[in-house]
């Protein structure tokens, strides 16, 4: 019985030094690329009249620029999510390669699974809320994922998943969802960019987070 004490013991302690190690694996570098990927996505919308409307179509016998918001934006702002989430898969295994580590550790499961039923929420929220309401809903549904995954990234991914909350509720309560590639391109595009930032500035920092006891010392 003691010895069974003993494991138990020991799986808790080696349970909770892994929750307070932070996950390397969110990649500066895919969020800088998502960022310019989301601006680009929204200056290209905007540029061509789409909006998020599917209640018009197109006139054929009106010229391409005279008939505004022909067509939704949704199908390209959908196509961006799926490219980023590859891209992040992608960086995430190439992060974990050059570290020597398994690309799928315990570690990183826990990770994605923290930020899964967000996603999953907005994917099956998408074809049924209206289009007006669509960047709020993603903002609010990928804001609430990314605070999840801040209890494994740390501090730069919490600030970031609030930060999309309250960009979700402003295109949600006032005026500016009358402008949502402009809001797109501010969260999508700005806070991606953030997060990139404070990730590289984390990165340079000193780990101080974890004591380090010198046997000689502690005798």
């Amino acid at each position: 019985m003691r010895a069974r004490e003993a494991d138990a013991r020991l799986e808790m302690i080696r349970s909770l030094m892994q929750r307070g190690e932070r996950w390397p694996g969110l990649s500066a570098g895919a969020c800088f690329a998502a960022a310019g990927c989301a601006v680009l996505t929204a200056w290209w919308c905007e540029k061509r009249g789409l909006a998020f409307r599917a209640d018009m179509v197109p006139d054929p016998a009106a010229p391409f620029r005279s008939t505004p918001y022909m067509v939704s934006a949704v199908p390209y702002w959908t196509t961006l999510a799926v490219a980023c989430f590859i891209g992040f898969v992608t960086a995430t295994a190439a992060g974990a390669a050059r570290r020597g580590e398994r690309p799928l550790s315990r570690q990183t499961w826990a990770a994605l699974l923290s930020i899964a039923p967000s996603l999953f929420v907005g994917t099956f929220l998408t074809p049924v809320v209206p289009y007006a309401v669509l960047p709020a809903t993603w903002m609010l549904c990928y804001g609430t994922g990314v605070c999840s995954l801040g209890w494994f990234a740390g501090f730069p991914a919490t600030v970031s998943g609030l930060l999309f909350l309250v960009a979700g509720a402003l295109s949600l309560f006032t005026g500016l969802k009358h402008h949502p590639n402009a809001m797109m391109a501010a969260s999508f595009g700005g806070l991606h960019a953030l997060l990139g930032t404070l990730l590289l500035l984390q990165s340079r920092k000193p780990d101080d987070d974890h004591v380090h006891f010198d046997p000689v010392e502690d005798r």
